[in-house]
C-alpha cells in the first residue's frame, strides 16, 4: 500500500498536459478524505522515512507544494495534536552524500547521536538557558583563526578563513 506522501508525490509530478492542477488537486483532497479515516481513528502513529534523493521535489513548482501542504493540513494537525506519534528518520545514502559521508560512516554517526544519552549533557546545557529559564538562540557565531605565519601567510589566512565563513552561511554552495 502507497504512502500519502507516495502518492502526493505521483499526483504532484504527474505531467500537466495529462492532468491540469486542479484535477491533481481534486485528486489528492479525495485521498487525504480516505487517509484521514484511517488517521483520525488511531491512537498513535509511527513512520520511518528516507528518501533516496532529497532532492526528488525540488523541480515541483512551490505554488503546487503549497496547495498539498494546505489540503493535508487538517490530517496532519490531527495526528500532531490528536494522536501520539513518533517519526524516525532512517539514514540514507542520500542523507550520507550530503554530509559528505560514506553511508557506512554516516549511518554509525547518525545511530550514534540518535542513541546518545543527552541527560548526561544537562550540565552543560545549563549555560543555554537564560534568566527567564528559557533556552536562548543567539543569531551570530564568532569564528577566529589563529594561525603561524611561518607556515600559512596571514592573507592566505583571511582567505580559508572567509571560505569557512562562506561555507557556514551557505551550506548548499558545497555540494555544487
Amino acid at each position: 500500500m502507497k504512502t500519502l506522501y507516495e502518492k502526493l508525490e505521483k499526483e504532484i509530478n504527474r505531467p500537466s498536459s495529462v492532468v491540469s492542477l486542479n484535477e491533481k488537486i481534486s485528486l489528492i483532497k479525495k485521498d487525504i478524505i480516505e487517509n484521514s479515516k484511517v488517521i483520525t481513528a488511531m491512537d498513535a502513529y509511527i513512520a520511518v522515512r528516507g528518501s533516496d534523493n532529497i532532492f526528488e521535489m525540488s523541480g515541483v513548482a512551490p505554488e503546487k507544494l503549497s496547495q498539498a501542504m494546505r489540503a493535508m493540513k487538517p490530517v496532519l494537525d490531527h495526528r500532531v495534536n490528536k494522536t501520539k506519534w513518533v517519526i524516525l528518520r532512517w539514514p540514507t545514502a542520500a542523507m550520507a552524500q550530503q554530509a559528505l559521508m560514506s553511508t557506512e560512516s554516516f549511518e554509525e554517526f547518525f545511530f550514534r547521536v540518535c542513541t546518545q544519552d543527552y541527560s548526561r549533557m544537562s550540565e552543560g546545557m545549563l549555560a543555554l538557558i537564560d534568566s527567564e529559564g528559557q533556552v536562548s538562540v543567539a543569531t551570530v557565531m564568532s569564528v577566529t583563526l589563529s594561525v603561524d605565519h611561518r607556515v600559512i601567510d596571514g592573507a592566505l589566512g583571511a582567505e580559508l578563513l572567509k571560505a569557512i565563513v562562506d561555507n557556514l552561511e551557505n551550506p548548499m554552495g558545497m555540494l555544487a
